[in-house]
Order: C-alpha cells, then structure tokens, then sequence
C-alpha cells in the first residue's frame, strides 16, 4: 500500500505543467509555457495547498495498572472513621461465667500514638501497624479493660479489619513477580489518514512507581503495532495508513502485578490519499 499526500497533487500539476514546456522553455511559443509562469503558478497555489493539508497532533497520557487492564476494581481503602463489629469470648469475673458478645471496634483508636492537638496535618500519628509499641498503654489510659484490649490486638491484623480499618492497606502480599504481556491502549485511525510516531530518536518509554514511591521511573520501553506490524522510531519511519481504518496498539511484555505504570505518547495524523489493491 502506498499513500500520497496532498501536496503530491501540486508536484504532479508541476510535472504535468513542465511536460508541456518542449525545447526551449523561453523560446516564445505559443504551445509552451514559460518557466517563470510555471513557477509564479507553484507559488501562487503553494499556500492553498498548505491551508487545506492540516496535519493534526495527539497526545495519549495514561496511568494504569494491570488490575486495570485485566478489569478488576481497585478496593475501597479502610478509613480511621469507621467502625467494625468484632465478636469475642471471653471470661466475665462478675458473673463468674464465659461469655461471647458483639463490640464495636472505632477505628479511630489504631490512630492515637502521636495524635496530640497541635498535629493538625496528622503528620506525626504512629498507627497501630507502623509501630504497636505504645498503643496498649495508650488503651489503658484511655480506660479500655484488658478484655477489650486483647480484642483490639487480636483484630487488629486481620484482613478483613484492616480492610475496614486501615487507611494505608493494599490487600495482603501478593509475591507475585511474574511478567506480563499486555495491550496496554489502543486507538483507531480512520481511513483517509496517515500515521507517524514523534518520539525523537529512541523508542517510546514507559514508566512506573511502587507504593512507596511518589514518582515515577523509567521502565525501558514498550510496543507499537500497527495493524499487527511493528512501528518504530528513530528509523526514518513514515506515515502509514489510509487505506481504511486500522488499529494503533500500544503494548509491553514485562509488566509486574505490584506496580503502576504511565505512558506518554505523541503522534501525528495527515490525510492522505491512499492506493492499493
């Protein structure tokens, strides 16, 4: 498949308009045309051509995960303002009796350790699952029993609780350290245009951060198909496309469970006129 940009056609008129000038062009003729016309025509019609090939730039800015990719929901993250029905045995020395009853839990009391009222940003709370050291001293000055003290270590590291409870937990480790190989975006170019990668002279990046990062690295490359074919950049690619629709899929081989991933992608369509079978 070949594809001709418009500013093609005013080539062709040139070529065409040139292969009527025979012998010599400035010998007066009445069947040929003059050079400088010829020119002075070109460059008359030049900035008509231009005006009516506008080539059109996108950008694709897109955060993901591979849960995002495989369709599964991201969790609802616990929060220090709820609550959580806990239920516990226990022995009762007033009535000399074992016992089992349902208590409500407040988050809020896995968040005290440095929660003084000056700490307006709560940039200094210790939760219970950074550091428990303090908290079963803090829970008896707070007046709590030793049955409900025991009650609150005991949850305290259950999955569901921390689900509910902590405003830092992910969902348990899942030492996962396979790699993946994922369609990560795609789009449609309709036909009628060309395609072309700007992305200098290395391939396109792809980067990514953990959970204990705030930014992002760089994580080597990733993949471009068009239609099923490679496309590169850095190696004089041209447009390509026009025939009819066609995918552009943006993919990567080596993707980790774990991690969050951004790609940034430039690219520039043009119309064209497009010959093949």
């Amino acid at each position: 498949m070949r594809i001709i940009a418009p500013m093609m056609i005013l080539i062709m008129m040139a070529s065409t308009l040139a292969g009527c000038t025979g012998g010599d062009p400035d010998g007066g003729g009445n069947d040929n045309i003059d050079m400088d016309i010829l020119n002075q025509l070109i460059d008359d019609n030049l900035q008509d051509f231009i005006n009516n090939t506008s080539s059109m730039i996108y950008t694709i800015d897109y955060t993901f995960t591979l849960n995002d990719l495989w369709s599964i929901p991201e969790p609802v993250i616990g929060d220090r303002g709820n609550t959580y029905p806990a239920v516990w045995s226990y022995y009762d020395y007033l009535s000399n009796t074992d016992r089992t009853d349902t208590f409500l839990i407040d988050c809020s009391s896995y968040y005290i350790v440095g929660s003084a009222e000056n700490n307006s940003n709560n940039s200094g709370i210790v939760t219970y699952w950074d550091n428990s050291d303090f908290y079963d001293d803090a829970w008896t000055d707070l007046g709590f029993n030793s049955t409900i003290r025991d009650m609150m270590h005991n949850y305290a590291w259950s999955e569901d609780f921390r689900w509910e409870c902590d405003d830092n937990y992910f969902g348990p480790e899942t030492n996962d350290n396979s790699w993946y190989s994922e369609d990560i975006y795609s789009v449609i170019i309709p036909e009628g245009y060309a395609v072309k990668l700007l992305c200098g002279d290395e391939q396109m990046r792809i980067y990514s951060r953990d959970n204990s990062q705030i930014l992002f690295d760089r994580d080597g490359y990733f993949n471009t198909h068009f239609d099923g074919v490679p496309l590169y950049c850095g190696y004089n690619t041209d447009y390509l496309g026009g025939l009819s629709d066609f995918e552009l899929v943006f993919s990567h081989d080596y993707l980790l469970v774990e991690k969050e991933y951004r790609i940034m992608v430039s690219y520039e369509l043009i119309p064209v006129i497009a010959l093949g079978n």
